[in-house]
């Protein structure tokens, strides 16, 4: 390979990345303005929040919420009581039981 050969394929992939990172970018604010329509103001700092904290909780909780909207099951905006609800039961642990047998 010479030497433009190489440096096209960095371009390319250079641009691939870009792109990539652009569409992340735009979904990222689709999702931002969808919860501003469907939580109020505190819901949001806490999506925020939790965002920040455990990614894929936060994307697992927009696409609930995006899906529900367009099936019509929201009514009004989605409070902060209702996300952490929302939020329990989605981290609630299931308790395992050890239980050792005697010989």
């Amino acid at each position: 390979m010479g030497e433009n050969e190489i440096e096209d394929l960095r371009n390319q992939k250079l641009r691939e990345r870009l792109q990539k990172y652009q569409q992340a970018r735009e979904i990222e604010m689709q999702k931002k303005v969808a919860l501003k329509y469907l939580v109020d103001a505190p819901a949001y700092e806490r999506l925020m929040n939790v965002k920040i904290a455990n990614p894929a909780l936060y994307d697992q909780i927009v696409t609930m919420l995006v899906y529900l909207q367009q099936n019509g099951q929201l009514k009004g905006k989605v409070s902060e009581e209702q996300i952490k609800t929302i939020l329990a039961k989605l981290t609630a642990r299931k308790e395992s039981e050890i239980t050792f047998k005697k010989k």
